[in-house]
């Protein structure tokens, strides 16, 4: 595969766009059915539904969903209708399951911004959104010390490999 590198350079702004990518396209064979639609909430909330409260209050803006399009109606009706109303959001397609890094480059097109990458089925809890969040506006990961901070300085990000996938 051919990667081009790209530099991205980190300023500390809070308006910046973050999006949280949710990789939901999981066949939940072990599980026995689709298990990202599973309420696990005393009020038959979802683990993402978790998830995006506490992103969303780590200042994130946007949420790309990767699904399958055999869970879409369901998808629509159990999450997206709902969420697109806290949230700016879309989904994209991952038709064959070969794996994270091939859902990651199936929302290439739709995201342009720093992101974060989660699983739809985990619970994450609300200060890893804080911290990936710090780390993609470039700010110290150990508070005021500062010891650790790096406003300003670039990360080498890699570009979607190109790729008939």
């Amino acid at each position: 595969m051919d990667f081009e590198m790209s530099t991205l350079y980190c300023q500390n702004s809070y308006d910046e766009l973050m999006t949280l990518l949710i990789l939901a396209a999981g066949m939940g064979r072990r599980f026995g059915g689709i298990k990202q639609l599973a309420p696990v909430g005393p009020n038959g909330e979802l683990i993402v539904d978790y998830s995006i409260h506490d992103a969303k209050a780590a200042g994130f803006t946007r949420v790309v969903f990767v699904i399958r399009r055999e869970i879409e109606r369901d998808f629509r009706e159990v999450i997206y209708n709902r969420i697109k109303k806290q949230i700016d959001c879309t989904y994209v397609y991952q038709d064959r399951p070969l794996g994270t890094g091939h859902a990651i480059l199936a929302a290439r097109n739709v995201i342009k911004e720093p992101f974060c990458v989660i699983n739809a089925d985990d619970f994450y809890g609300r200060e890893a959104y804080y911290k990936i969040a710090e780390f993609l506006r470039g700010v110290s990961l150990r508070g005021a010390k500062g010891d650790a901070a790096i406003p300003n300085e670039p990360l080498i990000l890699y570009k979607y490999p190109r790729t008939n996938l």
